[in-house]
């Protein structure tokens, strides 16, 4: 019994060192800037801005039924384990636990610490998404509240394209080119408008530069890319 305790103990243990890295932000909310302090309102329903984010989403149920739309419907999923695998193809391996360690660590953190910088301004506008506005069901079937502005899943994306370039920068145009489209895919499903998806991508690029300073992030993300090395050589 008591072999049995011990061996269930390290299981839990390794597994939790193993996925409790994507707990542990570089940055608690607090730490960041309040993005609605440098960035603009979402638009008023009366204005230019918003007349684009309303054919934005016309654009995107257009495509709904075409190969990019189920491609936008199969990335959605906004689990870090999936993401990892979302950009996995474009950096040139897979990015797991596993098989890449130190990658996957500074990702999950980094990951973490965007997701802080965008929640305040979520909270504080409290937006509704697209498919509320309209009435509609999602593409997705997932099930989301209000809170549209900025985009989390978009942000996640932009600063993931930023941190792999980083590691990889052969493979930039690739990685940047699915950072953008990672984003796109919130306005092709409807639960983004590309005001919000726009909005993102300033975020999560503040928060990229922001994480140049923290000694933490540095020393990990130096990890991350001998990692890399020793993985490609």
């Amino acid at each position: 019994m008591k072999r049995i305790l011990f061996s269930a103990f390290m299981i839990v243990s390794v597994t939790l060192m193993m996925w409790g890295q994507s707990d542990t932000p570089y940055f608690q909310t607090a730490d960041l800037a309040d993005a609605t302090l440098y960035l603009p309102a979402p638009p008023d329903t009366l204005s230019a801005q918003f007349q684009y984010d309303k054919s934005q989403y016309e654009w995107g149920k257009a495509l709904r039924t075409t190969d990019r739309g189920k491609l936008a419907v199969k990335e959605v999923n906004g689990l870090y384990p999936f993401v990892c695998k979302v950009f996995s193809e474009a950096f040139g391996m897979s990015i797991t636990p596993e098989d890449t360690p130190a990658i996957y660590k500074v990702l999950a953190n980094s990951l973490k610490s965007v997701a802080n910088a965008t929640e305040r301004c979520k909270k504080y506008y409290q937006r509704q998404r697209p498919f509320q506005y309209y009435g509609e069901p999602m593409y997705t079937g997932e099930s989301l509240g209000a809170s549209s502005y900025p985009s989390t899943h978009a942000a996640k994306g932009w600063i993931i394209a930023l941190l792999l370039t980083e590691i990889n920068k052969a493979a930039e145009v690739e990685l940047l080119k699915k950072g953008y489209e990672y984003g796109q895919n919130r306005v092709i499903v409807g639960a983004h408008w590309q005001s919000d998806v726009d909005a993102a991508r300033m975020v999560a690029s503040y928060c990229y530069a922001r994480l140049q300073s923290d000694p933490v992030f540095r020393t990990d993300m130096e990890e991350a890319k001998q990692e890399f090395i020793e993985l490609t050589k």
